[in-house]
């Protein structure tokens, strides 16, 4: 049977359609908290830095895992004497992104600013050192390393440099967020695959159909099956009763995958004339069986190409955000912890264990939020904590000398806070020991992944 046929011009082509909040901090010194800035919670746990052997006299660029780069120039070290500093340099570079590596680092994650203590939001944060022969090399005065972070957190955020001596968090910059190259090779990849293939369709006597000529290369989802043939669905504007529609020269023309990944949105333009209407891809006798068989292998190769890009989507960090180092250290990438939801409550925290108990004032304690919001706070009773109820909450608290850690998971946390009546009123959040030592990075990282 001959089915009309839609007349594309010369040179057209299918086109498919495809398919935060920001936070400044003013520029200066800002005080960090006043205890050590940098207090590890666990003695023998520790984020162990990568090294790289770098000649000081040539310009190179460390590559990390992670996707973070180091940009070197060459000739910019010097000895504690100021003299240039020649041949082989070894850098240590560490970097921390989740909220147990930051936790583990013990680097502050509190600062003042005009009198109130406030609480940093991290997007990534890295020590970056130098030495030769062990002894600490330095940045020569006036020059600079350029280190591009790469990370999975949107939005804007500030570098900042860690005062070890004075305590002090100082301001570098604010820096723009990209896209890490990698990432986006990655979602082209992911785009390249097309939507998921939909099941062929049989077609349905009495509804109009029509022949349209596609690039497969337009629609992947669709490439390899023969003689597809495009039946009016009955939504939008009936083929057969659109006067000029088999007999206007169509200059372009798109076809848009509807929200059921079954139909098709047709769009035809030309000629002063526009035509919009939905259709889907129909087969019938054997090209039917034919289409339904190459479904089943098609779908299953589709299947597994859409996992291993989310995998590698999953490792490779999205965003990048760079910053010129004038000094060896501690730098992050962070923002205030502030919503405008937020509430203060005054917490009681209750220990079962008297490692805990006997020894408040040798506690680390974390606030997390979301995974990425890592506030320490006191472990006095009637302490203001500061909160989001919309965000998930959790709290994690370490004795420093016995190495255990109590948790208040999510849950208990919600309850807890949602037992407030009025303002002022104390809430009680119960810490639970966890029953096994924790011994090494992974066991923590466990640890924090199960609130």
């Amino acid at each position: 049977m001959n089915h009309p046929i839609i007349r594309i011009a010369s040179g057209s082509f299918i086109a498919a359609a495809f398919f935060f909040s920001a936070c400044s901090q003013p520029s200066g010194t800002v005080a960090a908290d006043t205890r050590n800035p940098v207090d590890p919670p666990f003695s023998d746990i520790s984020i162990q830095p990568n090294e790289y052997l770098v000649d000081a006299e040539t310009a190179d660029t460390i590559q990390a895992a992670t996707g973070t780069s180091i940009i070197i120039p060459a000739g910019i070290l010097v000895d504690k004497e100021g003299n240039p500093v020649k041949g082989q340099v070894k850098y240590r570079f560490r970097e921390f992104h989740s909220a147990a590596e930051v936790i583990v680092s013990g680097v502050t994650m509190l600062y003042d600013s005009a009198g109130k203590t406030n609480s940093f939001e991290t997007a990534g944060m890295f020590e970056l050192t130098a030495s030769q022969n062990n002894s600490p090399v330095y940045i020569k005065p006036g020059k600079s390393i350029e280190v591009n972070v790469a990370s999975n957190v949107p939005g804007t955020f500030n570098f900042y440099k860690l005062d070890t001596t004075a305590g002090n968090w100082v301001y570098l910059s604010t820096p723009a967020t990209d896209t890490t190259p990698a990432f986006k090779a990655i979602q082209a990849q992911l785009n390249a695959l097309g939507i998921r293939p939909a099941p062929p369709q049989a077609r349905e006597p009495g509804k109009p159909l029509l022949n349209i000529d596609i690039d497969p290369a337009m629609r992947p989802e669709l490439a390899g099956y023969n003689n597809i043939v495009w039946q009016y669905t009955g939504e939008g504007a009936n083929p057969d009763k659109t006067p000029g529609l088999y007999t206007t020269q169509w200059r372009d023309v798109k076809l848009i995958p509807n929200a059921d990944q079954t139909t098709y949105t047709l769009q035809l333009s030309g000629a002063g004339s526009t035509f919009t209407t939905n259709v889907a891809p129909v087969f019938s006798g054997n090209d039917l069986k034919r289409a339904q068989e190459q479904f089943k292998t098609r779908l299953a190769s589709w299947e597994e190409k859409r996992r291993e890009f989310e995998a590698k989507s999953e490792e490779i960090k999205a965003y990048n955000r760079s910053v010129s180092v004038l000094s060896f250290g501690f730098a992050n990438c962070d923002r205030v912890f502030g919503r405008p939801d937020a509430q203060t409550v005054q917490a009681i925290y209750q220990f079962n264990d008297t490692s805990f108990t006997n020894n408040r004032g040798n506690i680390a304690l974390y606030l997390l939020a979301d995974n990425a919001a890592i506030q320490q706070t006191s472990t006095s009773n009637a302490t203001a904590l500061l909160y989001t109820a919309e965000m998930d909450n959790g709290l994690i608290a370490v004795e420093r000398s016995t190495g255990k850690v109590a948790i208040v998971k999510r849950e208990a946390f919600k309850n807890a806070a949602g037992k407030i009546a009025k303002a002022g009123v104390p809430v009680t959040f119960v810490f639970t020991t966890i029953a096994q030592k924790v011994v090494s990075f992974a066991d923590f990282n466990e640890v924090v992944e199960s609130l």
